[in-house]
């Protein structure tokens, strides 16, 4: 589908994106420096495993993202801006925990302090839907169902 690999090719190209989780008032935003997961779709997260967003993803998993790179372009109208839902899960195996660790310390160096904490944990997002935005008035939404990915 090649709508999918505008979107890998888009979250690889960037590196920044907007979390945003379900607090008990409502959601709750962080910008978040971040990993293509090796099928280009899920998006991997460094964070301490103390903070409020860490914790907001333990006890409600649903969360939304969204990069764009409208740092890149003195026009509006030519931003590219695509938003993810999905589920967050904390990566507990040690070994699939240390190999993206240090893929971030390879791709992202200015977090290696942060990396190197022992209360840093990574979070692998799993996207259910995307939406993606050329400019302001040419989209696409793309679901996850049983059969796949599909234009909902």
């Amino acid at each position: 589908m090649e709508i999918l690999r505008r979107i890998a090719a888009f979250i690889t190209e960037m590196d920044f994106a907007v979390l945003s989780a379900l607090s008990p008032e409502g959601p709750w935003i962080s910008l978040m420096s971040y990993l293509p997961g090796s099928d280009g779709l899920t998006v991997c997260l460094a964070m301490s495993t103390g903070s409020y967003k860490a914790k907001l993803i333990r006890e409600n998993p649903n969360v939304a993202l969204l990069i764009d790179n409208r740092c890149r372009h003195d026009d509006p109208g030519r931003v590219t801006a695509l938003s993810m839902h999905g589920t967050a899960g904390h990566v507990t195996d040690p070994a699939e925990r240390g190999k993206i660790v240090a893929d971030f310390q390879r791709h992202r160096p200015h977090l290696d302090a942060f990396l190197g904490r022992p209360d840093t944990g990574i979070v692998r997002v799993t996207p259910r839907s995307f939406q993606l935005f050329d400019g302001v008035d040419r989209g696409e939404f793309i679901k996850h169902g049983e059969a796949g990915w599909h234009h909902a």
